[in-house]
C-alpha cells in the first residue's frame, strides 16, 4: 500500500514539475503589435480624448480604439503569430487581451467597416476570441474570417477556412463551418449560406470605362475611383485596390486610381533675388528646391546669380530647380613688395596682413639677386587682391648651362566620348619625360603641383560645382623654361543625375543596377518599355519624398525566341528630369527549344 502511494506521488511530482513551465507565466499580455500600415490610420488611446497618427511597431492594448480612413488600411499582429487586417473607413475597438501558459482570451469589437484574420488554432477548450457587432458575435476556433458591419448596424461574417459561431440574443448560437458566411439583419436574424471567393482581375493601364465592365462581368464593381495627376493618358487606371489576384467577395468594391493631365509649371525668373525669396517662389509653384550652390562673386552677398532650369521653361510639377547664389565680394588687401627678402620673411609680412605664401616655391635664374632670395613674384606689388588669397614667389637660382625644352601637354578624359551630365577624370601626361630636365611644375587653375623626377603624370577630378561648361587653364614648364598652355573644355555635370552602374547577364534575365544620387528615379525604360524598381532609403527633400544614394535592381527576362547579339538601351530619368542611357550588347541568348513533333 505504501508501495502504492509513493508511485502515485512520484507521477504527480514528474507531471508537476513538466506543466510548471507553462503555468509560471503568470503576467497578462496587454498588448498587440501594428506590424503594417497604408495611408491614414489613427488611435484614441485608453483614457486620453484626442487621436493621434499610429506608428510601425506600435503596442497597442486594451481599451485602445483604432480607425482608418479612405484608402487605408493596416494589420495587428498578436503574440502567437495571429493577424488581423482592417480594410478602410473602419472602426475597431480592443477588448480584451489575455495569456496563461496554453490558454488564449481576446475580444475586439468592429463597429463599423471590414476586418479579416488569421488566427492561429486555440490549443485549449478554455480559450476563446470573440469579435462583437452592434447586432450580433462571432466567436471562432481558428483559421481565415472576414467580418464586416455596415453603417446601420447589419453584420455579415464568413470563414475561407475554419470555422465558428455567430450568437445573437433572437437566434441563439449558430456555427458556421468553412466557406460559408451569415448574415445578421437589425432585428438580429441569421442567415448561413455558402460563397465561392472571386479573384480582382487586373485592370491597371485599362481605360476607366473598359475596367468597370471588366469588374461587373466578374461580379465585382467599381468602388471609389479618384483622379491623381499623371503621366500616364486620362482617364488610364494607374492603381486599383485590393489588387490583382486577391481573392474577395461577389460584390466587392475595388477603388480605382485614374490618371488625370498634369499642367505643366513654367519656372519663375529668379536672377538678382535673394535664396530666401528664390525658394519661396520655387514652392510656392509646387517646384522643389534641387541644389543651392554658393560661388564667389562681386554681387550681394545670398543674391542668385545663375539658376537651372531657366527662366520660362516647362517643367512637371515637383521638378527640383538650382540656384547659385553669391558668396558676396570679399574685402580688397593691398599686395606688398617681396622682392630681395627671404622665404620666411615674406611667410611673416603675408600672414599679419591676411594673405598667404604659397605652398610651392618656385624658382627663377638670375644674377641680379643673391641666391635664396625672392627674385619674382604675382601678384606684384601694389595690386589688390582678396582677403585670404596666395601669393606666389621665385627663388633665385644661378642661370642653367642648358636651356630646358619647353614641355608639351597631352590630355584626356577617363571616358574617351563624356557623356551629357557626367564629368570625369582629367588625365594629363607631360612630356620629354627626362630626369635631366626635373623638376616640372604643372598648374590647373592655379592649383600647383611639382613633380620632383618623372612620369609626369595626373589624373585630376574637376570640382563638382557647375552650371555650364567646365573650363579649365593648364600651364607646364621646367625649371628655368618657358611655359606650355592648354585651355581644355570639360564637359557639363549634374551631380543630382542618376548612374548607371553596371549591367549583369545572368542565364536568361538582365540586371540593371542604378545609383541615385539625389533627386530620385522617376522612371526606367529598357528597349522602350517602362519597368518598376525597387529602391533603397528615403529621405524629405522640400516636403517631398525622394530615394536616396541606392542602388535599384530590376530583372529583365529575354524571350526564348530572340535574335542573337540583342542591342538594348536602358535609359533612366530622374525627378529633375535629367536623363542617362546606356547601350548594351547581349551576344549569350538562350537556345531555342526544340520543336515538338
Amino acid at each position: 500500500m505504501k508501495k502504492m502511494k509513493r508511485k502515485k506521488f512520484l507521477i504527480l511530482f514528474l507531471v508537476t514539475s513538466f506543466l510548471s513551465p507553462l503555468w509560471a507565466k503568470e503576467e497578462k499580455v496587454g498588448f498587440v503589435v501594428v506590424s503594417y500600415i497604408e495611408g491614414d490610420m489613427e488611435v484614441l488611446l485608453k483614457g486620453e480624448k484626442d487621436w493621434r497618427k499610429v506608428k510601425l511597431n506600435q503596442k497597442l492594448s486594451e481599451g485602445d480604439r483604432i480607425r482608418t480612413k479612405f484608402a487605408s488600411k493596416g494589420e495587428l499582429k498578436m503574440s502567437d503569430g495571429s493577424t488581423i487586417s482592417i480594410s478602410e473607413n473602419s472602426i475597431f475597438d480592443i477588448k480584451k487581451l489575455f495569456e496563461k501558459g496554453l490558454i488564449r482570451k481576446s475580444g475586439f469589437k468592429l463597429w463599423i467597416g471590414n476586418i479579416k484574420g488569421r488566427f492561429k488554432r486555440l490549443k485549449t477548450k478554455d480559450s476563446y476570441c470573440e469579435f462583437y457587432t452592434p447586432t450580433a458575435v462571432m466567436g471562432l476556433r481558428g483559421t481565415e474570417f472576414f467580418l464586416s458591419v455596415d453603417w446601420d448596424g447589419r453584420t455579415k461574417v464568413g470563414f475561407k477556412k475554419g470555422s465558428g459561431y455567430v450568437y445573437t440574443d433572437k437566434e441563439g448560437k449558430k456555427p458556421i463551418s468553412e466557406k460559408e458566411e451569415a448574415e445578421v439583419s437589425l432585428e438580429g436574424d441569421i442567415t448561413i449560406k455558402k460563397f465561392e471567393m472571386i479573384k480582382v482581375p487586373r485592370v491597371i493601364e485599362k481605360n476607366i470605362d473598359d475596367a468597370k465592365k471588366i469588374l461587373i462581368d466578374l461580379g465585382l464593381k467599381a468602388g471609389v475611383i479618384r483622379a491623381e495627376e499623371s503621366e500616364k493618358p486620362k482617364d488610364i487606371v494607374i492603381s486599383q485596390y485590393p489588387s490583382e489576384g486577391y481573392e474577395v467577395l461577389p460584390n466587392t468594391e475595388v477603388n480605382l486610381i485614374i490618371a488625370q493631365e498634369i499642367p505643366p509649371i513654367a519656372v519663375p525668373d529668379l536672377i538678382g533675388k535673394t535664396k530666401d525669396q528664390a525658394e519661396l517662389e520655387i514652392t510656392g509653384l509646387e517646384l522643389v528646391v534641387g541644389m543651392v550652390v554658393e560661388i564667389e562673386s562681386n554681387y550681394p552677398k545670398d543674391m542668385v546669380i545663375k539658376q537651372r532650369p531657366g527662366p520660362r521653361t516647362n517643367v512637371k510639377k515637383g521638378s527640383l530647380v538650382d540656384i547659385a547664389i553669391s558668396k558676396g565680394p570679399k574685402p580688397k588687401v593691398t599686395v606688398p613688395n617681396l622682392i630681395r627678402k627671404t622665404v620666411e620673411e615674406a611667410k611673416m609680412i603675408l600672414e599679419k596682413i591676411g594673405l598667404k605664401l604659397s605652398g610651392i616655391i618656385l624658382s627663377k635664374p638670375t644674377l641680379d639677386i643673391e641666391e635664396g632670395r625672392i627674385a619674382d613674384q604675382r601678384p606684384s606689388a601694389g595690386e589688390e587682391v582678396d582677403y585670404g588669397s596666395y601669393v606666389q614667389v621665385w627663388k633665385a637660382v644661378a642661370p642653367p648651362k642648358e636651356k630646358p625644352p619647353i614641355p608639351k601637354i597631352h590630355y584626356r578624359f577617363s571616358i574617351p566620348s563624356p557623356f551629357i551630365n557626367e564629368i570625369c577624370y582629367l588625365l594629363i601626361h607631360i612630356t620629354p619625360a627626362d630626369k635631366k630636365w626635373a623638376p616640372l611644375y604643372l598648374s590647373i587653375d592655379g592649383r600647383l603641383t611639382k613633380f620632383d623626377s618623372p612620369p609626369y603624370n595626373i589624373n585630376f577630378r574637376p570640382p563638382v560645382m557647375s552650371m555650364g561648361i567646365n573650363r579649365f587653364n593648364v600651364s607646364a614648364w621646367f625649371e628655368g623654361g618657358e611655359k606650355a598652355e592648354e585651355i581644355i573644355d570639360s564637359p557639363y555635370y549634374d551631380p543630382i543625375a542618376p548612374r548607371i552602374v553596371n549591367v549583369k547577364i545572368i542565364k536568361e534575365k538582365i540586371r540593371v543596377d542604378i545609383e541615385d544620387r539625389e533627386s530620385g528615379i522617376n522612371r526606367v525604360k529598357i528597349i522602350g518599355v517602362p519597368v518598376s524598381i525597387s529602391e533603397g532609403a528615403q529621405e524629405e527633400r522640400g516636403g517631398r519624398m525622394v530615394w536616396t544614394r541606392g542602388e535599384y535592381e530590376k530583372t529583365f527576362v529575354i524571350s526564348k525566341d530572340s535574335p542573337p547579339d540583342i542591342k538594348i538601351v536602358i535609359e533612366v530619368e530622374d525627378n529633375a528630369g535629367n536623363k542617362r542611357t546606356r547601350t548594351e550588347i547581349i551576344p549569350d541568348v538562350p537556345p531555342k527549344e526544340p520543336s515538338k513533333k
